[in-house]
């Protein structure tokens, strides 16, 4: 056997060792009825990376493999669930103890639905998801991603802030983007989509987030009528 061959072996191995170490269990506690048997862990805010978890039948225990690497600095890390039928508030994740990464989190089902965005035309689009604090052992947190025409999952609006940054092609958390709590209706032209940033700009909710401020949201404005934007439909659906 080649030297060449004794190496690529060796090198599979190592990533199959690596992989298997990677590991995350999420025990959901003192019930799970209704959750999905498939789920995501959603590490340090990222929701590009998002793990999915399944169901280990019987009881209340999911698993899957951390293929990013997500956990792998000890103790450094924050998660949020989605459920399916509820997300989950951010928690400071434990550090893992023999490559596996044990979450241990007390299941309450909420109200939640599936959010499809579908600019006209179609565009890729960033969003934010402002996490407030719901229990002693939570912290405030921000998530990003960005989608075409996947949803965005299990949102919450009693839990959480979703702005949408049409503007951009993934979530930026040092920019602003349109609030979406408070819009009411399905189908938004681009003037609506204007009009609810400038209404943002002044209102209540402008100090909600870092660098909402009059140029940030002008800068918003400025990107969506570079890319085109003629309307806006926002679909929401039971998971």
């Amino acid at each position: 056997m080649n030297t060449t061959r004794l190496f690529l072996i060796a090198s599979l191995l190592l990533a199959a060792a690596v992989a298997h170490a990677q590991n995350v269990k999420v025990q959901l506690t003192p019930q799970c009825n209704g959750v999905h048997d498939t789920i995501y862990v959603v590490v340090d805010g990222n929701e590009r990376l998002r793990i999915p978890v399944q169901r280990e039948r019987p009881g209340c225990q999911w698993t899957g493999v951390d293929r990013n690497a997500l956990f792998a600095k000890r103790g450094e890390h924050t998660y949020t669930l989605r459920l399916g039928i509820a997300r989950t508030d951010c928690q400071p994740a434990p550090p893992a103890i023999d490559g596996v990464t044990n979450l241990n989190v007390p299941f309450e089902k909420r109200p939640t639905y599936d959010l499809r965005v579908a600019p006209v035309p179609p565009m890729t689009f960033g969003y934010l998801r402002w996490v407030r604090r719901r229990s002693p052992t939570s912290i405030p947190c921000t998530e990003y991603g960005g989608r075409h025409s996947q949803p965005v999952l299990d949102v919450d609006y009693g839990m959480e802030t979703v702005m949408l940054q049409l503007d951009l092609a993934d979530g930026d958390r040092t920019k602003a983007g349109l609030i979406l709590n408070e819009v009411n209706v399905s189908s938004l032209t681009r003037n609506d989509v204007i009009d609810a940033l400038i209404r943002q700009r002044s209102g209540p909710r402008a100090n909600a987030a870092p660098s909402f401020s009059g140029p940030a949201i002008d800068l918003s404005i400025a990107g969506l009528t570079k890319r085109g934007l003629r309307s806006l439909e926002l679909t929401r659906s039971e998971p």
